[in-house]
């Protein structure tokens, strides 16, 4: 069981979202394996059942609407939403001609049942008036995946492979849309193709992997936030995304180690169109939104015997789009980021750190509000302390 409370503020205080959410979740999975043995025959099969009930006391924002005559004005939307998923899976990994190729078959089946019970209250608190609407809905969604994949073991310390599998996101309701019709959204599948390498070199003191990908997708999900703390989940038609992803762990000594990582990915909207209510806005060849061209990532850690610890990374994100019409207005160019700790870890389990994220203090967004062309402004410098126990 989860409490949590929060409030947002916009500039003033009568311009600012406020959220009062309890949420319970129970989870049980049961997994059978086969038993290790020297001809390579491998199984598993498993069951998993998971509750969740979640219920906004109060979700919602207020705005200062004087402008519209209306004075200040609370949205509210008291929604509980209680969700079961139950799902049976398998997998059998078969050794094939010769003891280095491996051919791994799986398949899942899942089950998704939602049910929401939705509340809409507007309080105009310079009028004295409130209003409040209710409704009622639920959905199930279901699907069977499968997946295949192909390994090689080409030495000890090369692998290659090669799998394709289905992807799968279920359905369910936006909590904040006021009409029952628009309430729910599509599940999400997908086809993902893989075929990369992983190794090591120098006695296992070096490590680097990489691969290529290509997912296809029907009806995407797309989050995005329609209004200041309205955040809403609409499918588009059909989309892909394809790339490369690459990354290396070095120990150059024993206190020092050295890590990071490299994707580029294309992903574009194949088939989207949007009801703007003026006309139909066409998506097609687009790039997906909240999707960097590129990301990466290098970092050096420093640990010796007597438990000093410092480590410092540099994240590097490349141009991403957050308006489905790829609009420069709400486009971030490249950004770099810098983070550093330094501390203490002792073989107790005790530990104490100094950290900064964002050193530099480097400006920049990381969502956006195209109906009121507002931009969420990401965490600037923050220096903290942090202690913890190991045990």
């Amino acid at each position: 069981s989860t409490h949590s409370e929060s409030q947002q503020y916009f500039g003033q205080p009568v311009y600012g979202g406020f959220d009062n959410i309890d949420e319970d979740v129970f989870t049980q999975e049961f997994r059978f394996s086969s038993h290790d043995n020297s001809n390579g025959f491998k199984w598993l099969a498993g069951l998993f059942a998971s509750t969740e009930d979640m219920k906004r006391k109060n979700t919602g924002y207020t705005f200062d609407m004087s402008y519209y005559g209306y004075g200040v004005v609370t949205y509210d939307y008291p929604v509980s939403i209680e969700s079961e998923i139950y799902s049976a899976f398998g997998e059998v990994s078969i050794p094939l001609f010769i003891p280095e190729l491996t051919l791994t078959l799986g398949s899942r089946y899942e089950y998704v049942k939602r049910d929401m019970d939705h509340g809409y209250i507007v309080t105009y608190h310079d009028l004295s008036n409130t209003t409040s609407e209710n409704y009622d809905i639920d959905g199930s969604w279901n699907a069977v995946l499968g997946k295949a994949a192909l390994e090689y073991k080409y030495s000890k310390n090369l692998l290659l492979y090669f799998s394709a599998s289905q992807g799968y996101m279920p359905g369910g309701f936006n909590y904040t849309e006021t009409n029952k019709e628009f309430a729910a959204f599509d599940e999400q599948k997908s086809i993902d193709y893989e075929i990369g390498f992983k190794s090591t070199a120098m006695d296992g003191r070096l490590m680097f992997n990489t691969n290529l990908f290509y997912s296809k997708y029907k009806d995407l999900q797309i989050s995005e936030e329609a209004a200041p703390m309205k955040f809403v989940v609409s499918n588009a038609g059909k989309a892909h995304a394809q790339g490369v992803e690459a990354d290396f762990a070095a120990r150059l000594t024993r206190e020092i180690h050295m890590f990071g990582s490299l994707g580029i990915i294309e992903a574009k909207y194949d088939d989207y169109k949007e009801n703007m209510g003026s006309g139909l806005e066409n998506y097609n060849g687009n790039h997906m939104t909240n999707t960097p061209a590129y990301t990466a990532d290098l970092g050096i850690k420093y640990r010796n015997k007597a438990g000093m610890f410092a480590m410092t990374d540099i994240h590097r994100f490349g141009k991403t789009y957050f308006s489905k019409n790829n609009s420069d207005h709400f486009k971030r160019d490249e950004i770099t980021l810098v983070n550093a700790k330094i501390g203490w870890e002792t073989e107790s389990g005790f530990e104490a750190y100094v950290y900064a994220r964002n050193l530099f203090d480097k400006e920049y967004f990381t969502e956006t509000v195209e109906e009121y062309n507002l931009f969420l402004a990401a965490e600037p410098r923050t220096i903290g302390v942090q202690v913890g126990y190991r045990f």
